[in-house]
């Protein structure tokens, strides 16, 4: 009688088994690693932003003049008065800001939604007429949707900023200090 031969390698269905679990277990991975970094990514703009507001009204007070800022559905652009107009700052911290890909931002000042797709790009993105170009050329005039007042205080109609990245978002009010903060970090919207 013969004796039957073992096989040293494996078989084509182990072989399957073994890389169907690896592939789910790389999935799921991914997935949770991905919905983490989006919220991450939402909390991040959303800090950077009340930290830039924060400075530009320390700014404000320590210069002694108004400073703003004007958004568009894809970023903002810190404004300086100068008399009666308004001037686009650049070269510094209170330069204009573009929300990375697939972000935007909401803005609610009182109860009364603004259209910030009709607002002007902040920079040469998107919208050929920028914020700093209207003002450097005279075009309708530019206003800060907020504006920081020579005493460093926020002057706004209880406003309400969203920055949305597809179902993750963060929302942006005014808080009893009367400085901004971000109220809630919602994980799904």
């Amino acid at each position: 009688m013969r004796a039957r031969r073992r096989s040293d390698g494996f078989t084509l269905v182990e072989i399957l088994v073994v890389l169907a679990i690896v592939g789910v277990m790389v999935l799921a991975v991914g997935l949770s690693v991905d919905s983490g970094g989006a919220q991450r990514r939402v909390s991040v703009e959303a800090q950077r932003l009340v930290s830039l507001v924060h400075l530009a009204c320390d700014e404000s007070a320590q210069l002694g003049q108004e400073i703003g800022v004007r958004f568009d559905s894809g970023g903002y652009v810190f404004l300086r008065a100068i008399g009666r107009t308004w001037e686009a700052r650049s070269g510094d911290a209170l330069r204009a800001r573009r929300l990375p890909a697939g972000m935007r931002i909401e803005l609610v000042m009182g109860d009364r939604p603004i259209d910030l797709d009709g607002e002007p790009g902040v920079d040469g993105g998107p919208r050929a007429d920028t914020a700093a170009a209207r003002v450097n050329q005279d075009q309708e005039p530019l206003a800060p949707h907020l504006a920081c007042d020579v005493d460093g205080s926020l002057s706004a109609a209880d406003p309400r900023i969203a920055i949305h990245a597809g179902e993750r978002s963060a929302a942006i009010g005014v808080g009893e200090d009367g400085a901004l903060r971000i109220e809630t970090e919602d994980r799904q919207t």
